[in-house]
């Protein structure tokens, strides 16, 4: 069967749809890959099997990196969405170029920087978001964390920044269904979704559930974009 029968079969895709596709994938410009997919997300399957069929990406993974998307991972015995790092210096903190202003003024010393340059290579970049591990979620460079019971570092963190910049909260992560509050002396993060609020074991389930993948992304994408 061929992708525009698939397509018609399930009365997603016209023709000229499917032409439109193959034309997007076949410049091998990844930006307009991606805008394609958004687009025309009905099309999603068909334009990934099209870029692997021409080589433009190895599999599924490498796809739903082009698109900035999780993608399901294995780590040891466990698993989970993760994102994949991206190639742009600016999100690496080993090439910020705020390291010289910072060894310059005396703030860290040269060797610090490349101490930590390492560290955050290893860890993760600015924006690196996962949950494949024993914790709900993972944030960051330095891998701050959400329980399984909705505590954590990353709690805390929120709490602070929820309170010192109430503003840039809201924006950030309340009016995408985070919110964060104060539970018997405990920061505690809760993700609202489809008019349930989930925290604790219940985003833990969820964000482990490989048949969730738009909750992945509802969920993920604005510590992605933070």
């Amino acid at each position: 069967m061929s992708i525009g029968q698939v397509g018609a079969s399930r009365g997603t895709a016209s023709p000229q749809n499917v032409q439109s596709m193959r034309n997007a994938v076949a410049t091998r410009n990844l930006t307009v890959i991606a805008n394609f997919v958004r687009a025309n997300p009905s099309l999603e399957a068909a334009t990934r099997n099209e870029a692997i069929r021409i080589g433009l990406v190895r599999d599924a993974a490498q796809f739903a990196a082009v698109l900035d998307r999780p993608e399901w991972v294995r780590y040891n015995s466990l698993g989970g969405p993760s994102y994949s790092l991206r190639v742009d210096p600016a999100y690496q903190i080993g090439a910020s170029g705020a390291w010289n202003t910072l060894v310059s003024s005396g703030a860290v010393s040269s060797s610090e920087r490349s101490v930590i340059s390492v560290m955050a290579a290893n860890e993760g970049q600015m924006d690196s978001v996962q949950a494949y591990d024993n914790q709900a979620l993972t944030f960051g460079a330095m891998q701050k964390t959400i329980s399984r019971d909705g505590t954590g570092e990353l709690a805390d963190q929120m709490l602070a920044f929820s309170r010192s910049n109430p503003t840039d909260f809201r924006r950030l992560f309340v009016d995408r269904g985070w919110s964060v509050s104060n539970v018997n002396g405990k920061a505690q993060l809760t993700f609202s979704y489809n008019g349930r609020a989930l925290t604790g074991a219940q985003l833990y389930t969820m964000l482990k559930d490989r048949n969730q993948a738009t909750f992945w992304h509802a969920a993920m994408a604005p510590w992605r974009v933070a």
